[in-house]
Formats: C-alpha cells, sequence, structure tokens
C-alpha cells in the first residue's frame, strides 16, 4: 500500500490542510502525518456467510499505516484563490479532466441532437 495515484492525492492535501490549520491555531505541529488504511480482502475467499449462522457475516481486514510527509506551503494561496474565484461574476472554465463539466457537455450534445 502507498500514498501514490490520482484519487489518493486528495487524502494527502485533507492533512497538508488540517497541517496549515493547526499552524495556524498556534500548535506546534510535525510534517509527518499518518493514515491508517484499511483494506477488505475478499480475493480467494470462498464465502463471507458464517455458516452456521442466517444474519451474520465475517470479512477480514488486512491494515496499513501509511507515513506521510506533508508540504502546507500551498494552501495559503490556494484558499486566496478560492477566495478571489467565489467573488467572480463567472464561472471559469471546466477543465477538460473533470467529470462534471464532461457530463453538462455531453448533456447539452444530447439534448441539442434530439431537437
Amino acid at each position: 500500500m502507498n500514498l501514490e495515484g490520482p484519487w489518493k492525492i486528495a487524502y494527502k492535501r485533507q492533512m497538508d490542510m488540517y497541517q496549515w490549520i493547526m499552524r495556524q491555531k498556534g500548535f506546534d505541529m510535525s510534517d509527518i502525518g499518518y493514515f491508517l488504511y484499511v483494506d477488505g480482502l475478499h480475493v480467494g475467499f470462498d464465502r463471507m456467510i458464517d455458516e452456521h449462522a442466517t444474519t451474520s457475516a465475517t470479512m477480514k481486514f488486512r491494515t496499513s499505516i501509511l507515513e506521510y510527509s506533508g508540504d502546507d506551503s500551498w494552501v495559503e494561496s490556494a484558499l486566496l484563490q478560492i477566495s478571489d474565484l467565489l467573488c467572480c461574476s463567472t464561472p471559469p472554465d471546466h477543465d477538460e479532466k473533470c467529470e462534471h463539466g464532461l457530463f453538462l457537455q455531453q448533456s447539452f450534445e444530447a439534448i441539442n441532437q434530439t431537437s
């Protein structure tokens, strides 16, 4: 287990934010944080329902502690950019990877094809 991958960056950002907030509140914070990763084991298991029970099931889990060296240097500027964006009268364009923007674009295209 590791903290690499496109969806895991959100966890790292969250840790960075928590560290930044605690520092702003005057707490002495370590750059090191820890994630408890819990992974449900299901591959290779024939059944999870207990043999002699009709209303219970058992699942095994593998747990890992992942160390993360946080970097909150980006947080303050990101919050200022967010504030500026929220005060704008026009919304920004969606990033090409934005699933919400893609959904809206495809919805508009589908509507225009049927009319």
